[in-house]
């Protein structure tokens, strides 16, 4: 492994002990939004043109308790592995752009 991703199996882990206890801790109240819609009355107005891959950061499939906790794991491993291949290409065109430069830099418009 290179030196540089010594870094992930921490960030790795705090990501997993929070999708694993902290998605427990969060409200099942509705959010700002949801909440003026009930309070307003047009909630029930409502109509899905897409639907959710996980509805209320939940797969109702496993029910409440893994439901939920299969959902925060599934959610960050989701976004790490974009975070970290975006990242990745980024790092590679990087690299390719350095590599196609000049020895000395630029050529500053001066002939040898």
């Amino acid at each position: 492994m290179r030196r540089s991703l010594y870094w992930l199996a921490p960030l790795g882990a705090v990501a997993l002990v929070l999708a694993l206890g902290a998605i427990h801790l969060a409200s099942s109240r509705p959010d700002g939004l949801e909440r003026v819609a009930q309070t307003q009355g047009f909630d029930r107005k409502e109509r899905t043109s897409l639907s959710a891959p996980m509805p209320d950061y939940e797969i109702s499939r496993l029910g409440s308790g893994l439901g939920k906790t299969a959902a925060g794991l599934l959610g960050v491993a989701l976004t790490f592995g974009l975070v970290l291949g975006v990242g990745s290409l980024l790092a590679r065109r990087r690299s390719n752009r350095r590599s196609s430069e000049p020895e000395h830099g630029p050529a500053c418009g001066k002939r040898p």
